[in-house]
């Protein structure tokens, strides 16, 4: 998982992350009811790596969980960006993320024929509680001139669920952490799909 970081709120988020039931805790809360019910949330499981480059790491970190997502491995890839303004292009950043983690997926699974689900979530705190208003689209960050349309069977499209808002996150106490690759222990999700 790398070093921690030294901004408080984001060593603090990261530890809250580094424990499966509460991971599961933050997840169900944030993610959309039928993604809620696809995951195993007994299989889920904190990795030990990090995608965020190491001169990045004093305003970005990040955590890398992996679960049974609708009976198949995948991850969910929490981006944590500490900043006074809007990262713009970080739609690009979370496409460079997945594409770092399957890559990684596929050295250490060489026999995979098929690219993991990964799940990115971006948890955006700003000092000066600056609005979050990135593009969600990479296609959106594309100079396409006024006729996008007639080229979007060629444009990329990786879309990323929105910053997660301050107030959608649980407050947790602080305790010692647990075992860095421990699973979760939570009850079975009663959601279904709508």
């Amino acid at each position: 998982m790398g070093t921690i970081p030294s901004n408080p709120h984001d060593a603090f988020f990261r530890h809250v992350l580094t424990r499966p039931a509460e991971a599961a805790s933050e997840l169900r809360a944030v993610l959309p009811k039928q993604v809620v019910a696809l995951i195993d949330w007994d299989s889920l499981q904190i990795c030990k790596d990090s995608f965020v480059s190491p001169e990045l790491r004093d305003r970005r970190s990040d955590v890398l969980l992996q679960a049974r997502i609708d009976r198949h491995d995948g991850y969910i890839h929490f981006h944590v960006e500490h900043q006074s303004s809007v990262d713009e292009l970080i739609a690009l950043r979370m496409l460079e993320y997945t594409v770092n983690i399957w890559n990684h997926h596929l050295q250490t699974h060489p026999k995979a024929k098929r690219l993991p689900v990964v799940i990115p979530l971006v948890v955006y705190a700003s000092r000066t509680r600056a609005r979050w208003d990135a593009q969600l689209d990479i296609a959106d960050l594309l100079d396409t001139g006024p006729t996008p349309e007639a080229l979007s069977d060629f444009l990329p499209h990786f879309r990323k669920l929105p910053a997660i808002p301050p107030s959608t996150r649980s407050s947790h106490s602080y305790s010692p952490p647990s075992s860095q690759c421990s699973r979760a222990h939570t009850a079975p999700t009663t959601s279904t799909p709508s």
